[in-house]
């Protein structure tokens, strides 16, 4: 019987990494995905069971990584790296990230075939787990796909896309630091203001539920009071949504509690209000506390992307390394980290002290924001955070590239110019780098 091989790789490399899976396994059906998410999906949630093969990607990005990703998800029953230089250094360091096999993809290329003739597979031969768990588009365009030996599972839990007819999940992007005064908060209000100029809909929520001071950053008097939840009955969606504070146009702020006693009495409800913050919102950024307290806890284990904000100062490093394997504990892959060195100078001189301590957090993205000097004290101090931007602080500009980044890995960047043009940038090499290529997330 036909085996799904649920692959990735970039265009150019499709017709090669075909007639090389084929000669590895020849009952292979080939379905190729746009996007690592996308292949982690399908291998653990709509096609559980299925072979998974990760190919050369763009420019950048590390198919080790992904492969990586894949096998620490569990959801595949074989992974596979298929690569035009499988030397035995590299042939190593995928067996030991978990990949079963490494396939020369330089074989298939000197093959004078034009191309695969694909199985001719009946209709009614799809399985309805596969189909059952995708968009119409994507159904309409698997009509190929072969029946796989797979046990019924739970469908996923899945948050309902906001904007209409995109097909997108909201994201939920959590920053968290470790000790204090990195300027955690200040990127969050920056990076929110960034995302509302872009014309989404920003739901910013401030789990540093005794001390929170987010709502600051925006001008607002006092804080959207989170202790209004503590009802006889349990809050509904609509009140968890009703009690945020719009802060700025586009912008809507939930958090701290007005009266720091209630921040235990909270907690059982953040799972549920980030849920109905995702649903009627088109981004949802979570500041948090330097300690751990539960609600972070849940809100790591929800986010989509997990940023860890050091800035170089001495302690800063080691807390980022403490941070990111107690997420690992809590079971974030480490693709979903991302390490944002804050207060960077325009040669990166924060940086070196900061790589030193990533022991375990290869795969995750590194960002950078630049220090802004007073003018990000000042502006903040008044609650002008928006004004930093027309001010073309360097501050807000990597602040708001940071975000953009994320964004586009996740498939949710606006299709703006203002969004777009951030990540078109060449990237600044560090001096420190020495041509080091990016990670993949």
């Amino acid at each position: 019987m036909s085996r799904l091989w649920v692959c990735l790789a970039r265009e150019e490399a499709h017709d090669a990494m075909r007639r090389t899976l084929l000669a590895h396994a020849p009952e292979a059906n080939v379905l190729f995905v746009d996007s690592a998410g996308e292949l982690r999906s399908w291998a653990r949630d709509a096609a559980p069971g299925s072979h998974v093969a990760v190919g050369p990607l763009s420019d950048g990005f590390s198919s080790l990584n992904v492969a990586a990703a894949v096998a620490r998800d569990g959801g595949a029953s074989e992974v596979v790296v298929v690569t035009t230089t499988p030397d035995e250094e590299f042939v190593r360091n995928a067996q030991l990230l978990g990949a079963s096999t490494v396939l020369d993809l330089s074989r298939a290329a000197d093959d004078p075939a034009d191309g695969i003739d694909e199985p001719n597979i009946v209709e009614d031969e799809v399985p309805t787990l596969v189909i059952g768990a995708l968009s119409s588009e994507r159904r309409e365009s698997l009509l190929g796909v072969p029946s796989v030996d797979v046990q019924p599972v739970q469908a996923p839990r899945v948050r309902v896309a906001s904007r209409s007819g995109s097909g997108l999940c909201t994201p939920i992007i959590v920053l968290v630091s470790g000790r204090g005064g990195v300027g955690k908060t200040a990127i969050t209000s920056a990076m929110a203001s960034a995302a509302a100029s872009w014309g989404m809909r920003v739901a910013v929520c401030d789990l540093d539920l005794t001390c929170g001071n987010l709502y600051s950053m925006f001008g607002m008097d006092g804080p959207a009071d989170l202790g209004s939840l503590v009802l006889e009955n349990a809050p509904t969606a609509e009140e968890l949504y009703a009690c945020g504070r719009q802060a700025a146009e586009r912008i809507t702020v939930w958090g701290p509690c007005e009266r720091p006693e209630m921040a235990d009495a909270i907690v059982p409800q953040t799972e549920r209000l980030l849920d109905a913050l995702a649903k009627k919102s088109d981004l949802v950024l979570v500041d948090t506390c330097t300690t751990l307290t539960d609600a972070v806890a849940q809100a790591i284990q929800q986010c989509d992307r997990l940023v860890l904000v050091v800035d170089g100062r001495p302690g800063s490093a080691a807390a980022q390394a403490r941070l990111g394997s107690l997420a690992v504990r809590l079971g974030v892959a480490r693709t979903r980290i991302a390490r944002l060195a804050n207060r960077c100078g325009r040669r990166g001189r924060a940086e070196p002290s900061i790589d030193r301590a990533e022991i375990g957090l290869e795969t995750a993205r590194p960002l950078r924001v630049f220090d802004g000097g007073a003018e990000v004290s000042d502006c903040l101090g008044e609650g002008k955070v928006q004004d930093l931007f027309e001010l073309g602080s360097k501050f807000a500009e990597s602040s708001a590239q940071s975000l953009a980044k994320l964004l586009k890995e996740l498939g949710c960047l606006p299709d703006v110019p203002q969004a777009t043009h951030l990540v078109e940038q060449p990237r600044q090499r560090s001096i420190w780098s020495f041509g080091r290529a990016r990670e993949a997330v």
